[in-house]
């Protein structure tokens, strides 16, 4: 009794979008029945699909997982209480676990630059925004390493000197506004 997609695999024919969502929606069932991602990978080759199929599907599964889970992965880790609440989510694969930290993990980082990026705009001194943004997953050595390399590609312009270039643009404007006008009457003499 073998289902569609094994059929479809055997014929060569390349799985679609659908197909994977299907496979990867099957896939979060059988994990919540308390089976691990490993077995549903067993079980998906023993089907006949293609290692990069499966990939592609196990890929999808830790994404849907991680789409319901991450808000909260997000908010105890930067309350520093995941790992003390592990056994909350003991029904998480190991694999689909460690995968929403990371990313999550990445996400904090991610969100501690852009802070790094709007305090250096605002014209605060780099020490204090390396200490405002630090945290367990952001140390104090990488957010100055971040703001070195920041401020090497990037000229910080402060909201103070981004008023002065506009100024002088306008100065600029007006007196090549004047100096036409003026060669123009002269030229009309």
């Amino acid at each position: 009794n073998q289902n569609i997609f094994t059929i479809l695999r055997l014929k060569n024919k390349v799985m679609n979008y659908q197909e994977k969502i299907k496979l990867a929606e099957r896939g979060v069932n059988y994990l919540n029945e308390g089976k691990s991602l490993n077995d549903y990978r067993d079980k998906l080759k023993k089907e006949g699909f293609y290692a990069y199929d499966i990939n592609n599907i196990v890929s999808s599964i830790k994404n849907m997982f991680s789409e319901k889970y991450s808000k909260e992965f997000k908010d105890l880790l930067e309350a520093e209480q995941l790992e003390a609440k592990r056994e909350d989510y003991s029904f998480l694969d190991d694999e689909i676990f460690n995968f929403i930290k990371k990313k999550e993990i990445n996400n904090i980082i991610s969100d501690k630059k852009r802070e790094i990026r709007q305090l250096l705009y605002d014209g605060y001194i780099d020490i204090e925004v390396a200490k405002a943004v630090q945290n367990k997953y952001f140390s104090l050595e990488n957010a100055l390493s971040y703001i070195r390399n920041y401020k090497s590609q990037n000229e910080i312009v402060s909201k103070k000197g981004k008023y002065d270039y506009i100024f002088y643009g306008i100065l600029l404007v007006i007196s090549a506004v004047v100096l036409s006008m003026t060669n123009s009457a002269l030229r009309i003499k």
